[in-house]
């Protein structure tokens, strides 16, 4: 909206009495065109990039990004780290559609802003509102599809440079609803080349306009167009094939169909282009990275295997050298044990024979002793020493242990 004027109001009269005061702005709705740039400014740019991309190390060269050759999607995916470097200014591990226009300026592409927009929008996957580096490979992809666009400009037919219903109908379509209102509709039928200025005109523009909504789809919109733009002069400008020869030849409302079908078929068909290009281009970006992914993985897993193998060599030879560590261990103790047994068995022999040794020694005093004892006994009976005489003691019974022996008898 470009202002033009601001009122102020205060209703003294209100019903009831308020404070609140009414503003009321007056002014016509423009279509935003950002500041162009100097060439100064752009050659500048261009000169700051080719210093950065000849300070970059990369396989692909500067003239092969700015040729006219195509640019190769494994190069491209090698490389893709140190062009995202290149062109992220911001440092956002992002880039951004201002960033995205400098790196369709360096490889000498002049797309239309709005043109350019929708790219950039095929390209951001999930809307965004900027790309990471797989997306941005896949738009410098792309610019392979635009390059061959460039060549009808031989022709005198630029596409790039060439206003599409769908491209003014997005750069108009500032809340992003996929709709315009009538304000928008106008100024987007203006900048296709659509005459407003008699009331006729602007008359005849909003019968094509939804009577029962305040809104127009996209593809309401590009249908009013056509039936409101010289088709002729549209056919002609942009060399639709079948009618550049035959335009002269279609009179009629038939004719004036036909040619209006024409016209928006070739429009379709240019974006449907656009887009196959961009789907082939994610195809291709993806079908390499599965291939890769693929590599990788084979890659991986030959590693793993060699790994495994190595590991389990490495594990048998330790699983035999524990078991024959185990083996001589084992071989060690049964030795040890053996011994131990040999060794316990003669001590308890020399402890057997020990015994034996102090029994025998025993039984030789006792029976040295015993045969000392009867001699002595023997030699006693002899004198008479024997004989106890118990009638003094005044016993009344004998002792019960006087048969142990005379000793025992003395002791009573």
């Amino acid at each position: 909206m470009a202002f033009s004027s601001i009122a102020i109001g205060k209703p003294a009269a209100a019903k009831p009495p308020t404070a609140q005061m009414l503003v009321f702005a007056y002014g016509a709705f423009q279509t935003y065109v950002p500041p162009a740039k100097s060439p100064e400014q752009i050659a500048l740019e261009m000169e700051a990039l080719s210093t950065r991309l000849l300070q970059t190390v990369m396989e692909m060269e500067q003239d092969q990004l700015q040729s006219d050759d195509e640019l190769s999607l494994d190069a491209l995916q090698r490389n893709a780290q140190q062009l995202f470097r290149m062109f992220d200014q911001d440092r956002s591990d992002s880039i951004d559609f201002e960033e995205y226009k400098q790196m369709l300026a360096y490889r000498k592409l002049n797309l239309l802003e709005s043109k350019a927009k929708r790219f950039f929008e095929l390209v951001d996957d999930q809307k965004k509102g900027y790309i990471d580096e797989r997306e941005f490979v896949i738009a410098m992809y792309i610019t392979n599809y635009l390059r061959k666009q460039k060549q009808p400009i031989t022709m005198g037919f630029d596409p790039a440079q060439t206003l599409s219903p769908t491209d003014v109908f997005h750069q108009l379509d500032g809340d992003r609803d996929e709709l315009l209102n009538t304000f928008e509709y106008d100024k987007a039928l203006e900048l296709l080349g659509v005459p407003l200025a008699t009331k006729r005109a602007r008359e005849k523009a909003r019968t094509k306009f939804p009577k029962s909504s305040s809104v127009i789809s996209v593809e309401q919109f590009k249908r009013a167009w056509v039936e409101l733009v010289d088709v002729r002069s549209e056919l002609q400008k942009r060399k639709v094939k079948g009618f550049t020869g035959m335009i002269a030849q279609k009179k009629g409302k038939r004719g004036v169909r036909q040619m209006q079908n024409a016209l928006l078929d070739a429009i379709n068909q240019e974006e449907q282009n656009e887009l196959r290009a961009a789907l082939q281009a994610k195809e291709e970006v993806i079908r390499l990275e599965k291939q890769h992914r693929d590599a990788e993985q084979e890659e991986a897993r030959r590693l793993f295997q060699q790994q495994r193998h190595a590991t389990t060599s490495m594990r048998t030879k330790e699983a035999l050298r524990e078991r024959q560590e185990k083996m001589d261990r084992k071989k060690e103790r049964t030795i040890k044990d053996r011994q131990n047994r040999e060794e316990r068995r003669l001590l308890e022999r020399v402890e057997t024979e020990a015994e034996k040794r102090v029994i025998h020694e025993r039984a030789v005093v006792q029976n040295l002793m015993a045969t000392k004892m009867e001699r002595i006994i023997r030699h006693r009976a002899r004198g008479g020493d024997d004989i106890m005489n118990l009638r003094d003691r005044g016993l009344k019974e004998l002792s019960h242990d006087l048969y142990h022996g005379r000793f025992n008898v003395f002791q009573v």
